[in-house]
């Protein structure tokens, strides 16, 4: 069988998802890693679908803010000790923590909205997410905390020609369509996990997705890209049916594009 990597003329790279908001991106000999959430706890409902050992030749990873699930600091030592090279990202403020949490110093890099990073052939635009602040009753949702620097990202990175969004955890706000407009990413990674009492309790709801630019992979963009950005409109929906947890875990789900 003919491997279709080789085939495709023009931009391209593979996506694989790996569970939660993790995903690897590839191309070329570039392989961006972004939030992976890999360790075994007793309250994930099936076992990690990799380990460290498999990402032995990533070139960089991305973490969009400090909440376990995508700063996952037990498998980041791992992951450092099998890859001696790959620098790690993580938001500007959230150095210190990494950096607490046992990983190399230098090898952290302070991500800042409107900085560009560069790393061999791929470029990554920091943008800010709107998140939860206080994980019990009141909850605010800020880009950080007292007015500091912001601690909560999204990244838009260019790897093989091709634009990816990847949200982190982040509510729709005011200024976030225009400033994905102007960035014209082709692919949106937008990770939902459904709604819940603390953003229902305060009128917080998902926004359609229908209105541009949103568009849900593998979904190429219209051909007028990139469209004006919209008016924010947020409505409410229905609950989705909530399927029991897999018996066993689930392979890795891999898009070439």
């Amino acid at each position: 069988m003919n491997d279709i990597t080789t085939e495709r003329a023009g931009p391209s790279a593979s996506l694989t998802w790996y569970g939660q908001a993790g995903f690897r991106l590839a191309a070329g000999n570039s392989h961006v890693l972004i939030d992976p959430f890999l360790t075994g706890r007793p309250d994930r409902r099936y076992e990690p679908p990799a380990a460290a050992a498999d990402f032995a030749d990533v070139t960089l990873v991305l973490c969009t803010h400090e909440h376990v699930d995508h700063l996952d600091l037990p498998f980041l030592r791992e992951f450092c000790a099998v890859n001696s090279a790959a620098r790690v990202v993580v938001p500007l403020p959230v150095v210190e923590v990494a950096a607490a949490g046992g990983i190399d110093r230098a090898r952290l890099v302070g991500a800042v909205p409107g900085e560009e990073l560069h790393d061999r052939d791929v470029t990554v635009h920091p943008v800010p997410a709107l998140h939860g602040i206080g994980g019990d009753e009141p909850v605010v949702y800020e880009f950080a905390r007292d007015g500091g620097p912001v601690r909560f990202l999204g990244y838009v990175l260019e790897i093989g020609g091709i634009r990816f969004y990847h949200s982190g955890d982040c509510l729709v706000y005011p200024e976030l369509p225009g400033t994905l407009s102007a960035l014209a990413p082709d692919v949106l990674m937008i990770p939902i996990n459904g709604r819940d009492h603390m953003r229902e309790a305060r009128g917080i709801v998902a926004a359609p997705a229908t209105s541009p630019p949103w568009s849900a992979i593998p979904k190429p963009p219209p051909p007028s890209w990139p469209p004006p950005a919209p008016p924010l409109s947020l409505s409410p929906c229905p609950d989705p049916p909530r399927p029991p947890a897999p018996a066993v875990p689930p392979d890795p789900m891999r898009v070439i594009l």
